[in-house]
């Protein structure tokens, strides 16, 4: 046990952070003192009140600020500087104690005052204002302590988006601390998640449409049909599936899925499908300048261009465009049923395209000195006068694919485009 002494001297700055369990009645208390060095022996004191207390002479005169102060004991500090120290509280205790901690070499903790008919305050560590029932302090005073609660319902306190009766979204987690939460509890619902932090649902937003973000950030989509129309000309956009492949659906009736205007987009996981318009070309997804990214994506059946790039650097892999039809076929000069690009360089990895229809190129149409690089891509039942099409200064580099029972030419170039093929089966079909 320490000793103490009599006189009172100046105090050094409190370096060790002293924090409890509620002080409950025939209980145990747990105290625990952070800060501490690798191994140091911290002390704990309790006493009657806070106020102006005794000396310790070993802690080179260092002085408590507890009344009527007494050793509990002692334990040597962890290797992250944490000593947890446990007392059996006496049955029957009542009204307030202090505690404080220090170590030997002149250093110690604030000293906390505890009522044992105080409030339990619980841990709040995301400042949702529900605390969690496993993290719980008693303290005095009418008001919790900074970073605690007195409404209990969080089950996950790192998260502010989930707590009791918070309202479900898209993000794979049990918002509301329901009991018995799955997938299908946050079915339907589309949330944008800003890049600022701010997260909201625009399940309903979307559905009125056009969709036009007012920040960058990652649209999610759960499991789900959705009819969409975003248009964004200043915010670079993600757009995700929070399920498995194929889960998320997205269509539109205006025209468009997506409209994009000098911005960055990835898009991952997603179906595009259905898409219709009375826009003089239809076109699911539309990207003019800045990177267009698409991973694990499928275009399937829509009554419009899948992808029109205009100056946009793209790279595709794993995508599927399948049976997209050009909507204007009695035009000749219809060009581009799954993939159109004017300018910018693609490259496409591991690309599947399987009767698309438009009267050329209707399965890739590059021009205007685009520059694509086709790697491990199946072609196959494309319909219209050629699959893959290149003219006007642009270029195609197709390596380790294959070109298979079009109705046209297969590979055609026209007016200045160039072709390079390299390991590239090509049958009933032609060049």
């Amino acid at each position: 046990m320490f000793m103490l002494l009599a006189s009172f001297i100046a105090v050094p700055s409190f370096a060790l952070d002293l924090q409890s369990s509620a002080l409950l009645s025939g209980d145990r208390l747990t105290l625990a003192a952070l800060g501490a060095e690798r191994g140091e022996i911290v002390w704990f004191a309790r006493g009657d009140g806070l106020g102006s207390g005794p000396c310790i002479a070993a802690a080179g005169g260092l002085c408590l600020d507890i009344t009527g102060a007494a050793a509990l004991g002692s334990v040597p500090a962890d290797d992250d500087g944490r000593a947890v120290y446990t007392v059996n509280v006496p049955g029957g205790l009542s009204g307030e104690v202090a505690f404080q901690a220090l170590v030997m070499r002149g250093e110690k903790s604030d000293a906390i005052e505890l009522s044992v008919d105080g409030a339990v305050w619980l841990r709040d560590a995301d400042y949702d204002g529900f605390g969690d029932p496993m993290n719980v302090m008693s303290a005095t005073g009418g008001s919790a302590p900074f970073g605690y609660t007195d409404l209990d319902g969080d089950c996950a306190d790192d998260n502010d988006r989930v707590h009791r009766g918070a309202p479900e979204i898209c993000d794979g987690l049990d918002n509301d601390c329901g009991d018995a939460w799955t997938s299908a509890d946050e079915a339907g619902l589309a949330t944008f998640f800003k890049d600022h932090g701010t997260v909201i649902d625009v399940t309903v937003a979307l559905a009125e449409g056009p969709f036009t973000p007012d920040a960058g950030g990652e649209l999610r989509f759960c499991d789900g049909d959705f009819s969409a129309e975003i248009q964004t000309d200043g915010y670079d956009l993600d757009l995700r599936s929070q399920g498995p492949r194929g889960s998320s659906r997205l269509t539109s009736s205006a025209g468009r899925v997506l409209e994009a205007d000098g911005v960055n987009i990835d898009i991952e996981g997603l179906t595009i499908t259905g898409v219709s318009g009375t826009i003089d070309v239809p076109e699911a997804l539309w990207v003019n300048g800045g990177t267009l990214t698409l991973s694990e994506v499928d275009l399937l059946d829509n009554n419009a261009r899948a992808l029109s790039l205009i100056d946009t650097d793209a790279s595709i892999v794993d995508v599927s465009f399948e049976r997209n039809v050009h909507p204007d076929l009695d035009d000749f000069w219809s060009e581009g049923g799954a993939i159109h690009a004017s300018g910018g360089q693609l490259a496409l990895t591991d690309v599947s395209f399987l009767q698309n229809h438009a009267n050329h190129g209707a399965d890739v149409m590059v021009q205007d000195d685009a520059v694509a690089t086709l790697v491990r891509v199946d072609v196959s039942g494309s319909k219209g006068r050629s699959a893959l099409r290149t003219s006007h200064g642009a270029s195609l580099d197709i390596r380790d694919s294959t070109v298979a029972s079009t109705q046209g030419v297969g590979v055609r170039c026209y007016e200045f485009g160039s072709i390079s093929l390299s390991d590239v089966l090509v049958t009933d079909t032609g060049l």
